[in-house]
């Protein structure tokens, strides 16, 4: 039983075949880098020496022909800034770093049209001219007429006056930036394409004479490719691959849209037949076999990798990876794969980016605090000492798996690298911001940065990306994330180009990013053996996942005998499987040089999660920015309480007042309102205010309802005078370790709200210091004792910890002692204490003063500090899997 010929072995095999072909003269021009790798591989094959061909990407061959690089993104958008801030003078100026997303949407857009050859003048016509538009729309009524409705009565929204004023800009900002080549500066990559294209066209530019160009295995083309092509087309041979499982007999499939328009523009020197491969029979089976399992979480579809690869392997009787894929169709994915791939699997080729945002690296410069008297080229110069530092230090550490270690090694030299254009850019004068800023923009230009993993591409199991499997055939081939919203990927749909303009000038839609990922998907599997697509079915709010399109489209059309499986987890997890102890290094404590409320009560939750948190410093996958993250809820309510407070002036507050303002839902909502802002721009600082207030209103109304209630609540004390919001606090607790040194540990945190009531919820009037803890979920229980509050076995008791080490912490600052308070937000009402209560059942009491607990309090402290810092103790894993993993944000890396 064989395989079909691979697409390249079949390329590889039409060339050797060819007695006019001069391989010295043989130029290979391939969608990527990669391919020509395999190809060489099959040309090793040949009875007779060669020369090697000489191989080159299309971006490869567009540079030669203009002989000139193009422009670094982050100067790109540097120019695009400086020209924007002088066609909008008296305007209100954005920083940089909140433009910098503009800026890159800009440049994609502006690249967009360049590549597809549209007339900018036109497109970017002043759009308060509607009649000069549709001339040169060309398109039909029913769009133009949903256009205009769009734009006709602008001063009816902020939002679309702004976007109007900008898109006026446009043309100059293009033109502006284009200009700049004039005067000997490298152009951006669309503008460095459209010139080849233009001199290609007006036969100023030509090809090389006596060399043979050969173009394999692309796809949709842009407006300039296909000029370039139709130039070389007298010197080139095409290679078109396909199958006509979706050329022929399912001709409406988007997949083959584009390769038929190739095909009948330029040829394809390969026969039909051998493009006839989805639904081959071989024995009384129609191949490739496919499964479509559904999975319940992402984490199951990672550790599912080692099962798959030991059942391919036994079915192929070979321990032989390389014909085995293992594709990414969705993010957030690598980490888990990485880790559950098993120890047999000792070469792995990952040639999916890693995001550098999930690197020690990133957490480094995340958490740099720099000095009010460094310039930016001192603090630039301080990021890059302490990068080459870290970069030593993991050199150094034995306790990281090596692939992790190459990954965080080289995002050690990729954020040097990055650090290192902005110092040439400061140097240059071309990026004059403050520190503040720069450091800002800094950390928005590594957010977006993968990194490029290189691996033997040769050996070992194939790691990849939906965007890399392209020229390249597999036998196994395992699909994770194959869902909806991933294949075809949904986001990346923002445009400063409005739809209905796309259209009509043959940019870039997403019908046609569809159209480009179902022929990826159908590509990647027509000439497998086997195929496994998993999907997860998670409900996450009011989504539910499910299976990508194209895979329905199989179950419907095919005649392929497609098997659908469920996976089921086992109903209980064995504390410990399959995770090994973490020794811990031995500058622990200069690695972790201070630690938080949350840290510790990490620590007591899993000491792994500590690790690969705050030791490792791993930053926990985060959903993007436009989606609300779990804690974003409990964020907005804390900074509305705390703009609400600072309102009063720290005047005390009658129940008359209180109940007064918890009514004025108009002035609620604005605290609301302004707290999301802050929230969502610490996320993304170029978020739009307007914009911001149009999001979530659910979750907003939500907010100013729990804000209300606490004001009601406020309002059955006597009077209630708020001391401090949000007051930062510090304190240092000198630890004895078991080998009789003593270090000391630094905390430090925030504390909710101190403040001053009259209580007289007992009968007498009493006035207590207290420091709050806001809390959206939980409720009051009484603990037993002391030492509870340090297990997480159950449900909030670190809710305990917490506010008691807040309130050690004020009595260390301030002198004074205060009640421990916890506000459980969804069961906060009169009949609910909010102080800490100890004792058993009704033998519970409210404690008034932490003095009344503090020694017990911080043996049971200092012990627990104790043993996270003793060496002799290594990390393990929760002894609570059933509670802790189900939440934990590196389950996948410890391999429970």
């Amino acid at each position: 039983m064989t395989s079909p010929k691979s697409f390249l072995q079949l390329v590889a095999d039409d060339l050797l075949g060819r007695s006019d072909i001069d391989f010295r003269r043989l130029v290979i021009v391939f969608p990527n880098k990669r391919a020509g790798l395999f190809f060489n591989e099959h040309l090793r094959r040949a009875d007779r020496p060669l020369w090697a061909p000489q191989y080159v990407t299309i971006s490869e061959l567009f540079r030669s022909l203009a002989q000139c690089e193009v422009m670094d993104e982050i100067e790109a958008v540097c120019r695009i800034y400086n020209i924007y801030i002088g066609c909008t003078p008296g305007a209100e100026a954005l920083s940089l770093d909140k433009f910098y997303g503009w800026g890159r949407q800009l440049l994609a857009d502006f690249d967009d049209v360049d590549k597809n050859e549209a007339d900018a003048a036109c497109l970017f016509a002043n759009m308060s001219d509607f009649a000069d538009i549709e001339k040169a729309f060309g398109a039909p009524e029913e769009a133009m007429r949903h256009f205009r409705s769009c734009f006709r009565d602008m001063e009816r929204s902020e939002v679309r006056r702004k976007f109007l004023g900008l898109w006026n800009i446009l043309y100059n900002i293009y033109s502006s930036l284009n200009a700049g080549t004039s005067e000997g500066i490298a152009p951006y990559e669309g503008a460095l394409y459209r010139n080849v294209a233009e001199r290609l066209k007006q036969g100023t530019l030509r090809p090389r004479e006596g060399f043979t160009y050969v173009f394999a295995g692309f796809n949709v083309l842009s407006s300039v490719e296909r000029s370039l092509m139709e130039a070389f087309k007298e010197q080139a041979i095409f290679y078109w691959d396909y199958d006509e499982y979706y050329t022929e007999r399912h001709p409406a499939c988007e997949a083959g849209l584009f390769v038929k328009e190739n095909i009948a523009a330029f040829g394809n020197a390969l026969p039909p037949e051998a493009f006839r491969n989805m639904e081959r029979s071989e024995g009384n089976r129609l191949l490739p076999e496919i499964e479509v399992v559904e999975a319940p979480t992402e984490t199951a579809q990672a550790k599912s990798v080692a099962a798959w690869l030991k059942k391919n392997r036994a079915q192929s009787g070979t321990t032989d990876l390389r014909r085995m894929a293992v594709v990414l169709a969705g993010e957030g994915l690598m980490q888990g794969v990485l880790h559950a791939l098993p120890e047999e699997v000792d070469k792995v080729n990952v040639t999916k980016g890693y995001p550098l945002s999930q690197t020690p690296a990133f957490a480094l410069i995340d958490r740099f605090e720099p000095s009010a008297a460094d310039s930016n080229a001192a603090l630039l110069t301080a990021l890059a000492d302490r990068l080459k530092a870290e970069a030593a230090r993991l050199a150094a550490d034995g306790t990281i798996k090596k692939i992790f270690k190459d990954i965080y090694e080289e995002a050690c030299f990729q954020a040097y690298t990055v650090v290192g254009r902005f110092s040439r850019l400061v140097a240059e004068a071309s990026l004059n911001v403050t520190p503040q800023t720069l450091l800002r923009l800094l950390r928005t230009v590594l957010m977006q940065t993968d990194l490029p993993l290189h691996g033997e591409p040769l050996e070992g199991l194939q790691i990849m990306g939906v965007l890399e499997t392209r020229l390249l055939d597999f036998d196994s081939v395992l699909v994770l994330s194959a869902s909806e919203g991933n294949l075809p990927r949904q986001g990346g749909d923002n445009s400063f180009i409005p739809n209905e303009l796309r259209e009509a000038f043959s940019l870039t839609t997403v019908r046609r990013r569809t159209a480009v990922f179902a022929y990826y998907f159908y590509r990647l599997i027509q000439r497998a053996r086997s195929v496994r697509l998993m999907y997860s079915a998670v409900t996450d709010g009011i989504t539910r996942g499910e299976m990508s399109r194209f895979i329905s489209q199989l179950l419907v059309e095919s005649r392929i005998p497609i098997s659908q499986y469920k996976m089921q987890l086992k109903p209980g997890i064995s504390g410990g499987a399959g995770a090994a102890d973490i020794a811990k290094p031995a500058n622990l404590a200069s690695l972790v040089e201070r630690l938080s409320p949350s840290s510790i009560i990490n620590y007591m939750k899993c000491p792994q999660m500590f690790y690969f948190k705050h030791v490792a410093k791993i930053p926990e996958p985060q959903p993007p920015v436009q989606e609300v993250a779990p804690n974003v809820f409990g964020s907005v309510f804390h900074n509305a309480a705390e703009l609400f407070y600072k309102d009063q002036g720290g005047r005390r507050l009658t129940p008359d007042m209180l109940k007064r303002a918890a009514k004025e839902t108009v002035k609620l909502r604005e605290y609301v309102e302004q707290a999301y802002i802050a929230v969502r721009r610490e996320a993304e600082p170029e978020a739009d205010e307007l914009l911001c207030r149009s999001e979530n209103a659910v979750m907003k109304s939500a907010a100013v309802k729990c804000l209300a209630k606490m004001l009601l609540y406020d309002a059955t004390y006597q009077s209630v005078k708020v001391v401090a919001e949000e007051e930062r606090w510090q304190l240092t607790v000198d630890v004895d370790l078991p080998d009789g040194t003593q270090i000391p540990v630094l905390i430090k945190g925030f504390i909710d709200r101190v403040d001053e009531v009259e209580d007289v919820a007992d009968g007498s009037c009493r006035t207590l210091l207290r420091v709050v803890d806001y809390k959206t979920g939980g409720a009051a229980k009484a603990l037993p004792h002391v030492p509870a509050m340090f297990c997480c076995d159950g449900k909030h008791e670190h809710y305990a910890f917490q506010v008691s080490l807040y309130a050690m912490a004020y009595q260390r600052m301030h002198g004074k002692t205060a009640a421990p308070t916890i506000y459980y937000l969804n069961s906060l009402n009169k009949d609910n204490m909010p102080y800490l209560q100890m004792g058993s059942g009704k033998n519970a009491v409210p404690v008034y003063s932490y003095t009344d607990y503090a020694a017990e309090f911080e043996t049971a402290l200092k012990s627990l500090l104790s043993s996270i810092f003793d060496p002799a103790q290594p990390f393990t894993v929760t002894e609570e899997p059933e509670k802790v993993c189900k939440y934990c944000p590196y389950c996948r890396l410890c391999g429970m």
